[in-house]
């Protein structure tokens, strides 16, 4: 009786186990259109962190966004003032002043 038993479990065993892998086919093809949808957007390409940006959480999404606006805020800073042209930043501003228009940066 142990062993009709311990045969009924092992078959319905691999049954439940080729349902969950028919089950994650299913799910990683569902997967596979949506990524691909995200693909096809405008955005497609974009990435955050280097991470599709759809992947990203709000928050890093965020903390990016902070980052990258004030990295913005100081190459306006590094540009105002200087014709815009083929010589390197270098050219027109001196080590001495980059620590006040990265502070100035910092402000929001």
């Amino acid at each position: 009786m142990a062993e009709h038993d311990a045969r009924e479990a092992a078959k319905e065993h691999r049954a439940e186990m080729a349902r969950i892998a028919k089950l994650d086919a299913e799910n990683k093809a569902m997967i596979a259109v949506q990524v691909e949808r995200w693909r096809q957007t405008r955005a497609g390409n974009f990435t955050i962190n280097d991470k599709p940006f759809w992947q990203v959480s709000t928050f890093m999404a965020k903390q990016w966004q902070i980052r990258h606006e004030q990295g913005t805020r100081f190459v306006d800073l590094l540009l105002s003032g200087v014709p815009l042209d083929d010589r390197p930043i270098g050219h027109y501003r001196r080590p001495e002043e980059i620590n006040a228009l990265w502070e100035r940066s910092l402000q929001t």
